[in-house]
């Protein structure tokens, strides 16, 4: 658990992912963002009629090693990274780390097949407190899938 001002107000985040935002008065008024969403690459291989983010096989990745963006963003703002597949970036491991070390709070949004596909991968990306969250985007699911 953390919490930090922002602004007129508290906000404070419990283990479990619930945020908390506080004040002494009604007024809510921040002095920061506390959370963004990131795209890191334009790649995915799936080919989803419903993607908005007109991912292709052959998407570009975005430079998340020489960006000095992430060194400005806030101790303690969600990021939601995204992509296309944020997977297939061949610097995902070495961002992740980065946003650990600078206490921004990592989650990612993977496709369905992705996630089972790397599941191990991903696993060792939470156990090592790189990610807190995981999105899963399912436009199919059986029942086994379910259980």
């Amino acid at each position: 658990m953390f919490a930090y001002k922002n602004g007129s107000y508290t906000v404070m985040m419990l283990d479990d992912g619930t945020k908390i935002r506080y004040s002494k008065s009604d007024i809510y008024n921040p002095s920061r963002v506390e959370s963004m969403d990131i795209k890191i690459t334009n790649c995915c291989d799936m080919g989803c009629p419903m993607c908005h983010e007109n991912s292709l096989p052959n998407g570009v990745h975005a430079d998340i090693i020489n960006n000095s963006i992430i060194d400005s963003i806030p101790p303690y703002t969600e990021l939601a990274i995204g992509g296309g597949n944020p997977l297939a970036h061949p610097y995902l491991n070495y961002f992740l780390h980065k946003c650990k070390e600078r206490k921004l709070i990592a989650n990612i949004t993977v496709n369905k097949k992705h996630f089972i596909d790397n599941f191990d991968f991903i696993f060792r990306f939470y156990k090592c407190n790189y990610i807190n969250g995981i999105g899963i985007s399912v436009f199919d699911i059986t029942d086994e899938e379910i259980e």
